[in-house]
C-alpha cells in the first residue's frame, strides 16, 4: 500500500488563502454542519487508509434493499415486491419510524417484517447517495465513507454511523464521493466521471487519482467525459459496470441529444482502449432527455439495482421506443435473474432516480476485527487536510482522459502533481501522449503500393496517388520496390523460351529488349531442319504422329481432304445407312468397324429393354407419345 505523508511544510500563501476561506464559507452558509461536525468528529474527521482492498461492486456479495419509505414516491411502487425482496428499512427517529409503520399498515404490510436501522437524524431519503462504499479483503467487508452534501450533515454521518451498528470500521477519505460518480470491477479498475474533478475543488486530478487508489483500491483510474449540458454530471447516467468483465455505455441517437452523440462515442473509444482485453463494451439505449424549466431531466435505464435475487430496472412510460431493447440487452446479461421493471417516470421528473434512492447492504461478512483507523486530522473541509495525496513521480506521463494528457512536475505545495495537457482538436490521449488520429501513411512501404492501376504513394506525410490508365500505362514496382507508372509491352512472352514461327519454318526466340520488354526474334532452322516443339529437329528426330508430310500435326486439313459429293460428305469417306459418316475408305482395313457394330448391337438392346420396361410398369410410366401435342401423354392405348 502507498505510504500517505504528512506535509512538512506548509502550503504556499495562495492555496492556505483560499482553503481559509472555504472553511470561512462553510461556516457561514452552513452554520448547522459546522457544529454537528466539530461536535461529532467520530463521523467526519479525514483518518487514515485502509490497510489494502479493492473497491467492490454491489453484485458481488449477498445484499438486501435499504431505503426510507418517504423517498420521492418510490416506496409505493416497491411496495408489490416488498414482500419477496429482503429490505432494511432507514429512519430518522422514533417520530420518522411511526409514521413508516402507519403506512406500512395502510399496504397490508407488517412493520415486523423489516429490519429496522434507527440514524436518529436524516436530512432525506436518498439513501442510495450516502450510503458508505464497500472494500472486500480477507478480513471481511469493509466500510469507506466519503463526504457527501454540505448542506446534509445528518446523511453525510450515516455511512459511520451504519459501520458502528455493525460492530465494524468505517475510513473516511478526503474526499466528495457518492456511488453515483464512481463505478468498478473489483479488482482495481476504476471508472469515474470527469465532473468529479471539478467538484472535488480544490484537489488536483493527480490528487484525487492517489485518494481513490489508497482508499478504494483503484490501481488504474479511467476517466470518461460527462455529458454535455448535465450540470450534475453523474457517471451512472451513461456508464454502468454489469459483470467484471463487461460494461454497459448509453447511446443516444442525434434526433434524441445531438450535442452527446459524438461524446458517447468517444468514451466508447476510451473504455475499448482503456480497459483489461476481453472487455465487452454494450452500448444500451438511452430515454430521450426532458426539459423541465431551465433544467434537463436524463433518464436513465443504467441506474438499474443489482440484488443476489433480481434486478431492479427503473422505466419511464413515455420511452416505449427504446424501453424494451435496453429491457432485452439487461435480461441478455442477467437470464436467470428475476428482472423487476419499477416506474421511475415521477421519480426522474423530481431530479432524482432509482439508485439514488435505494441502495443495498450486505447480509453479513464484515470485518469485526478491524482497528479503528488513525485520524489524519478534523477539519469540517476535507481539502483543508494537509496531506500530500498524490503519487506520480517526476516526468511520469499519463491520460487524464481520451482528450487530455498529464505530466508529473513538483507543484507549489510540495507535492508532485499531474499538469494537464489538453490534446489538439483531432488528437487523442494514448499512452499519456497526445496522438494524431491514424492516417493511410502510417502502413504504406516507403516505396508505395499499386492499388489496382493507381500508383500511391506518401510524400511528406501526405498521400499521393496517381491514375495509370490516364495516360495508357499501368503500376508497377520497380527493382528497388518503388511505385512506378509503366508503359504496357507490346509483346507478352518469357525470357529465354522460343517457339515455331507460324509464318515460316523457323523460331522466334524470346529475349528482354533495351526497354525492359521482352521481344521476338526470328531465326531460321538450319537446312534439312524443321521447327517442332520450339526446336528445330532433323526428319529422324521428328515424330510421325506428330508432323504430317507437310510439317504439321499430321491430321487432315482442308487441302488433306477428298471433294465433296452432291450430299456434302467427302468422297473418301463412306457414308452409313443411318446418315452417320464413317470412317475413310483407306482405313476399313482396321479393326475401327467392328467396335462400331458392337456399340451400335448394344444401343438396340438397350433401347428394347428400355420399352419392355415401360410397358410392365403401366400406361402412367410410359414416355411421352412423340406425336401428341402440347407434351400430353397418350392416352389408354
Amino acid at each position: 500500500m502507498p505510504e500517505v505523508t504528512l506535509m512538512k511544510s506548509s502550503r504556499p500563501l495562495l492555496r492556505v488563502a483560499c482553503l481559509a476561506a472555504a472553511v470561512l464559507s462553510l461556516v457561514q452558509a452552513f452554520p448547522a454542519r459546522a457544529d454537528y461536525a466539530a461536535d461529532h468528529p467520530e463521523y467526519f474527521s479525514v483518518t487514515a487508509p485502509p490497510p489494502g482492498g479493492l473497491l467492490t461492486a454491489i453484485w458481488g456479495v449477498p445484499a438486501r434493499l435499504v431505503l426510507h419509505p418517504g423517498n420521492g414516491g418510490i416506496f409505493p411502487t416497491l411496495m408489490g415486491h416488498l414482500a419477496v425482496l429482503p429490505a432494511t428499512l432507514i429512519h430518522g427517529g422514533n417520530e420518522d419510524r411511526k409514521q413508516i409503520e402507519a403506512m406500512l399498515v395502510g399496504a397490508g404490510l407488517s412493520p415486523d417484517s423489516y429490519e429496522w436501522l434507527d440514524f436518529e437524524q436524516l436530512n432525506s431519503a436518498a439513501a442510495g447517495e450516502y450510503f458508505p462504499m464497500l472494500l472486500e479483503s480477507d478480513a471481511g467487508l469493509r466500510l469507506v465513507d466519503p463526504r457527501y452534501l454540505l448542506n446534509r450533515q445528518y446523511d453525510d454521518a450515516a455511512g459511520s454511523k451504519l459501520a458502528a451498528s455493525l460492530s465494524t470500521c468505517a475510513w473516511r477519505p478526503p474526499i466528495f464521493l457518492t456511488r453515483g460518480f464512481i463505478d468498478t470491477d473489483g479488482s482495481g479498475t476504476c471508472v469515474v466521471s470527469s465532473k468529479l474533478h471539478s467538484k472535488s475543488y480544490p484537489l488536483t486530478a493527480a490528487e484525487i487519482n492517489g485518494i481513490l487508489k489508497t482508499y478504494l483500491g483503484c490501481k488504474k483510474v479511467v476517466v470518461l467525459q460527462s455529458l454535455n449540458f448535465d450540470p450534475e454530471g453523474r457517471l451512472d447516467t451513461f456508464f454502468r459496470y454489469g459483470l467484471a468483465d463487461k460494461v454497459f455505455v448509453g447511446q443516444y441517437e442525434v434526433a434524441q441529444d445531438s450535442a452527446n452523440v459524438s461524446t458517447l462515442k468517444d468514451n466508447v473509444k476510451a473504455l475499448e482502449a482503456a480497459l483489461p482485453a476481453g472487455t465487452v463494451v454494450q452500448t444500451i439505449p438511452l430515454p430521450s432527455p426532458v426539459k423541465v424549466g431551465d433544467t434537463t431531466i436524463r433518464p436513465s435505464y443504467l441506474a438499474f439495482l443489482h440484488l443476489p435475487e433480481a434486478i431492479l430496472v427503473p422505466v419511464f412510460s413515455e420511452d416505449a421506443e427504446h424501453q424494451a431493447e435496453a429491457l432485452a440487452i439487461l435480461k441478455q446479461t442477467w437470464p436467470l435473474l428475476e428482472q423487476v421493471s419499477v416506474d421511475s417516470t415521477a421519480l426522474s421528473m423530481s431530479g432524482s432516480r432509482l439508485t439514488g434512492v435505494v441502495g443495498a447492504i450486505p447480509d453479513g461478512g464484515w470485518d469485526l476485527a478491524c482497528t479503528p483507523p488513525e485520524v489524519l486530522c478534523e477539519s469540517p473541509k476535507p481539502a483543508d487536510c494537509p496531506v500530500c495525496w498524490s503519487e506520480c513521480k517526476i516526468g511520469e506521463k499519463i491520460c487524464l482522459h481520451v482528450k487530455s494528457a498529464a505530466t508529473c512536475k513538483l507543484g507549489e505545495d510540495g507535492c508532485y502533481d499531474f499538469v494537464e495537457i489538453p490534446c489538439p482538436d483531432k488528437d487523442t490521449c494514448k499512452e499519456g501522449k497526445c496522438v494524431p488520429p491514424p492516417s493511410v501513411c502510417d502502413d504504406m512501404p516507403p516505396g508505395g503500393v499499386c492499388q489496382g492501376d493507381v500508383a500511391m504513394k506518401c510524400t511528406g506525410g501526405s498521400l499521393v496517388s496517381v491514375d495509370c490508365q490516364m495516360d495508357g500505362k499501368f503500376c508497377s514496382i520497380d527493382g528497388q520496390g518503388e511505385v512506378e507508372c509503366i508503359t504496357p509491352c507490346p509483346v507478352s512472352c518469357l525470357p529465354g523460351t522460343a517457339r515455331c514461327d507460324p509464318e515460316s519454318t523457323g523460331l522466334l526466340t524470346c529475349s528482354l529488349g533495351g526497354d525492359g520488354c521482352p521481344v521476338e526474334t526470328p531465326a531460321p532452322c538450319p537446312d534439312g531442319t524443321a521447327c517442332q516443339e520450339g526446336s528445330c529437329v532433323s526428319p529422324a528426330e521428328q515424330n510421325p504422329a506428330d508432323v504430317g508430310e507437310d510439317g504439321d500435326s499430321g491430321g487432315p486439313d482442308a487441302a488433306d481432304l477428298p471433294p465433296a459429293d452432291e450430299s456434302g460428305f467427302q468422297s473418301g469417306y463412306g457414308k452409313k445407312d443411318d446418315g452417320c459418316a464413317a470412317s475413310p475408305t483407306s482405313s476399313r482395313s482396321g479393326p475401327g468397324w467392328i467396335l462400331c457394330l458392337l456399340l451400335l448391337l448394344g444401343l438396340v438392346a438397350w433401347k428394347v429393354a428400355t420399352e419392355r420396361r415401360c410397358l410392365a410398369a403401366g400406361p402412367e410410366h410410359r414416355p411421352f407419345s412423340t406425336g401428341g401435342t402440347g407434351g400430353e401423354p397418350p392416352g389408354p392405348a
